[in-house]
C-alpha cells in the first residue's frame, strides 16, 4: 500500500471529486466489509436526495394542483418512507461494525444519524412501510376503502387530461391509502413532514466517513485542478 494516495480534487465552479490512486489498496486499507456497509448507506442516502428533488418538483406552481402532481407527490412519499426504513436498518448495522472496530465518532452519531435510526424503529412508520408502502396488503387497503365508503355521498375515482396521458391518476386508491394509515387525520401531514426533514442523511453520514478516513490514515489531501474534463 506504499504510495497509496487519496485526493480531493477541487475543480471549476465548486465541483470536487474524491479519488484514490489504487482502489484495491484503498479497499484493503479501509476494510472491505466496512466500506461495503458505507456503500449500502450512501446508496440509500443518494436515492433520498433524488426523491427529494422530485418531491420539490411536484410543488411547483404548474404541478401542485395538477392530477399528475398530486399523484407524484403521494407516490414519492411512499418511495421516500420505504427508503428511509431501509436506510435505518443499514445504519444500525454500520454503527455496530464501527463500535466493534472502535471507529467513527459515536457522539456525532448520537446527534446525527441516530435520528434516522429512530425513524426506522418507530412502530407506526414500520407498520405503514410494511403494509402500505414497500408492500400493499389487500386487507389493509380494503379497510381504507371501507372508511372512504362510510363517509357517504359521492367521490372522485379517477382523473386525467385528454391530451396528456401522463397526467392521469386513480385518486380513489390514494384516498384508501390515506384512510388505511394508522394515524389521525391531523397526524398525516406530520408524518410526511418528518420524511421530508430526514432526507439530508448524506451530510450526517459524511461526518462518520471523514472520521473513519482519518482513523485509517487515509485522510485525503486537497489538489486544485484547473480545466480538464471530469472522469
Amino acid at each position: 500500500m506504499k504510495g497509496l494516495r487519496v485526493v480531493i480534487e477541487l475543480r471549476n465552479e465548486g465541483r470536487w471529486q474524491l479519488r484514490t490512486s489504487d482502489l484495491g489498496d484503498f479497499v484493503d486499507a479501509f476494510g472491505q466489509d466496512l466500506l461495503t456497509r458505507f456503500c449500502c448507506c450512501y446508496l440509500l442516502a443518494d436515492r433520498l436526495k433524488a426523491i427529494y428533488g422530485f418531491m420539490n418538483a411536484t410543488l411547483l406552481p404548474d404541478r401542485v394542483n395538477s392530477p399528475g402532481g398530486k399523484r407524484d407527490f403521494m407516490s414519492l412519499y411512499a418511495f421516500a418512507a420505504s427508503t428511509l426504513k431501509e436506510l435505518g436498518r443499514k445504519l444500525e448495522e454500520l454503527r455496530t461494525a464501527l463500535r466493534q472496530q472502535r471507529l467513527g465518532d459515536m457522539d456525532l452519531w448520537d446527534n446525527g444519524l441516530a435520528h434516522w435510526e429512530a425513524w426506522a424503529r418507530d412502530k407506526i412508520n414500520s407498520r405503514v412501510r410494511n403494509k402500505l408502502l414497500a408492500h400493499v396488503e389487500l386487507q389493509e387497503l380494503g379497510a381504507g376503502l371501507a372508511k372512504v365508503r362510510a363517509r357517504g355521498g359521492g367521490s372522485l375515482i379517477a382523473q386525467g387530461h385528454e391530451l396528456r396521458a401522463a397526467e392521469s391518476w386513480f385518486p380513489l386508491s390514494h384516498y384508501c391509502f390515506v384512510e388505511a394509515m394508522p394515524l389521525k387525520p391531523e397526524e398525516f401531514s406530520d408524518v410526511i413532514a418528518s420524511t421530508a426533514n430526514l432526507l439530508g442523511a448524506s451530510q450526517a453520514l459524511d461526518e462518520q466517513w471523514s472520521c473513519v478516513l482519518k482513523q485509517r490514515n487515509l485522510a485525503p489531501f486537497l489538489c486544485r485542478i484547473r480545466g480538464g474534463a471530469e472522469k
